[in-house]
């Protein structure tokens, strides 16, 4: 083999191994994007529900919602409430033996104007369901929206972080 023959063997070599390392991480990313997306959705029914891992603003959460055409959670019975709690309980974390509960949004958000609690399709919140604690709304410049936090309902500023709940009929793509 001349010179330039061993340099080009020896960078096609090269190549290859190249190729197959690229191959290899990414087919550990899509596993690891393939579990993480499993771990976030949960079939119930014939909803399908994402708890959302990243920490956006109540408006981002319901527009990345639309962007997966799904909508921010909409619970309308007390059975689909004890499975978003169940769900809910299984995402916390526990530290130092105390259960840590992060902040998920949900559909629901205050109308100033007929001072009720309104779903994204227009309805208006039944009581049976749960009670969100009265507060100081008008302290409240970017809206209240509530949120679950582990087994209670609170409410807060529209524009402070959290996680979300989407919902959807079907399976979300991952």
């Amino acid at each position: 083999m001349s010179c330039l023959e061993t340099r080009e063997h020896d960078n096609l070599t090269q190549q290859r191994e190249n190729l197959e390392n690229l191959t290899q991480q990414l087919e550990l990313l899509q596993a690891q994007n393939l579990n993480l997306s499993e771990a976030v959705q949960q079939l119930h029914g014939e909803d399908c529900y994402h708890f959302s891992n990243e920490f956006k603003i109540w408006q981002k959460n319901k527009d990345y919602c639309s962007s997966l055409t799904s909508k921010l959670l909409q619970t309308d019975s007390k059975e689909e409430l004890d499975f978003i709690m169940q769900e809910l309980f299984k995402l916390s974390d526990v530290c130092q033996g105390l259960r840590y509960h992060e902040n998920y949004w949900f559909g629901l958000s205050y109308n100033t104007a007929i001072k009720k609690w309104v779903w994204e399709d227009g309805s208006t919140l039944s009581s049976h369901l749960f009670q969100i604690p009265e507060n100081n709304y008008k302290f409240y410049r970017n809206g209240v929206c509530p949120y679950f936090q582990g087994e209670k309902v609170l409410a807060g500023d529209c524009w402070q972080l959290g996680y979300t709940i989407h919902e959807k009929k079907g399976r979300f793509s991952a």
